[in-house]
């Protein structure tokens, strides 16, 4: 491995053996053609899907907020320390 070869690639002989071609002819159908078109193929949403989604968001009332909750248990802290800085 710590030695490299400095022949010709013609003369180098190949690692990868040669492919060899199939020897039988393969008819793909014009069915299987749309078949295998098919399932590599995004799907994409339909119209009334998206004529579904535009009113959903036309019509959705806004969520409401709501204020933070007042804890009571730090209400004394909380008076108490206003009462100081007067």
């Amino acid at each position: 491995m710590t030695e490299l070869s400095t022949a010709p690639a013609a003369t180098m002989p190949s690692v990868v053996p040669a492919a060899q071609e199939p020897s039988t002819q393969v008819l793909i159908t014009e069915q299987q053609v749309l078949f295998s078109t098919a399932a590599a193929a995004p799907v994409v949403p339909g119209r009334a899907h998206r004529l579904a989604q535009w009113l959903h968001a036309v019509f959705e009332t806004p969520q409401r907020t709501h204020p933070p909750a007042r804890l009571d248990f730090l209400e004394r802290s909380a008076m108490s320390r206003e009462m100081g800085r007067l």
